[in-house]
């Protein structure tokens, strides 16, 4: 029996609600339902709720109880967020060594960068394992608050996430180019894939071909580029809508935005939504449309597949390794005028591509998947 931790800025829960909460969740069920006898799981977060810091609590996930650590209040406001979660968490697991130290762990996998050198110096012998949900070379450009924006805090940035590469048991990534730019550090990286669970995601009605129906899943931030989104709907006819699901910075601007142009009966921001809340949302649409500048390997793209939806989307990231232009959707420049001139071309393909966008999603299901990286990290050394 191995004992691992796995640890996230995340309460294993509803919070926050994003593509990387949804990876793991389904890795900790492929466990509970998979490989219990194998691996026991501990896990190490937050919480939105003060008193429960350092508590003993249990997480129920895949019909079976862990044991459940937060070692950290998250007070922001997901909308405004006033401090940096990363750094706060950083500082909360340096205080938690001991306890780290004293659950007599066989492996730690950690699931934000800031937990690496925490563990480390918490046990030096323990195995670590590293899965990178996004290039972590990236993260400086993805920095929200601007008085840490500057050349040094980039190049001490960049140096600590070679020391997190070079030293880590194993890292996993998503993409062919994080996979490339750790390689030169670390031989034992491999390239996996994110992981859904299809039957939550399986598509309770027909789609709907007539109008488009768009859907945005995702956080309201500015490399986002909603706007853009929202811009592509202003010539078209009423019957054409949008559902904005998510929380971000960016949402007065982008209520405003709505208002200014007089979008209201088309555009509509839903907010934040859990996970067993957005199969309805993405049943009630057509088309899923994003318009990043920068992205991973997106846990809403595998969602809208196992939904049946027609993807339109720049292609940055990973995004070209998991779709093609023309067969699971459309690829756009950016542009207001592109995403509506896309989103109309495939009204008339909708079914055809719905059904095997459907049969596509197959090859993500999160035991194919998991029972890959399961088997990787019990030969870990």
């Amino acid at each position: 029996m191995k004992k691992i931790a796995i640890v996230d800025t995340s309460d294993f829960n509803t919070y926050p609600v994003g593509g990387q909460l949804t990876s793991i969740q389904s890795f900790i069920k492929y466990i509970a339902l998979e490989r219990s006898h194998e691996i026991e799981l501990i896990l190490i977060g937050i919480t939105r709720n003060e008193n429960e810091v350092d508590q003993q609590l249990v997480r129920v996930i895949g019909g079976k109880k862990y044991q459940f650590i937060p070692i950290y209040c998250d007070k922001n406001d997901p909308q405004s967020p006033k401090v940096s979660l990363r750094k706060c968490f950083f500082k909360a697991l340096m205080k938690h060594r001991k306890v780290i130290r004293g659950l007599k762990l066989d492996m730690v996998y950690i699931h934000t960068p800031e937990a690496f050198l925490p563990v480390k110096l918490a046990n030096k012998k323990l195995e670590i394992v590293t899965f990178s949900h996004g290039n972590y070379y990236a993260l400086f450009d993805k920095i929200r608050f601007s008085k840490y924006k500057n050349v040094m805090i980039k190049f001490v940035v960049n140096c600590y996430i070679t020391f997190l590469i070079k030293h880590s048991n194993q890292v996993f990534v998503l993409d062919t180019t994080t996979y490339t730019d750790y390689k030169k550090y670390n031989k034992n990286v491999e390239k996996v894939m994110n992981s859904i669970d299809l039957e939550q995601f399986k598509r309770s009605k027909p789609i709907q071909t007539e109008h488009i129906q768009g859907v945005y899943v995702g956080r309201l931030s500015q490399n986002k580029n909603i706007d853009k989104i929202i811009m592509a709907y202003k010539d078209l006819p009423l019957q054409h809508k949008l559902k904005i699901i998510g929380n971000g910075e960016m949402h007065e601007a982008l209520s405003n935005l709505i208002k200014e142009h007089h979008l209201e009966e088309q555009v509509v921001l839903i907010g934040s939504k859990t996970q067993e809340e957005l199969p309805k949302y993405y049943h009630d649409a057509n088309l899923l449309i994003m318009n990043s500048d920068v992205e991973g390997l997106p846990m809403v793209i595998l969602e809208a597949l196992s939904s049946g939806l027609p993807i339109v989307t720049t292609p940055v990231g990973a995004i070209p390794e998991m779709i093609q232009d023309g067969i699971h959707g459309r690829f756009t420049n950016g542009t207001s005028n592109d995403i509506r001139m896309k989103m109309l071309e495939l009204l008339p393909d909708i079914k055809r591509i719905s059904t095997s966008n459907t049969k596509y999603a197959k090859q993500f299901g999160y035991q194919t998947v998991n029972k890959e990286i399961c088997n990787i990290l019990l030969k870990v050394q």
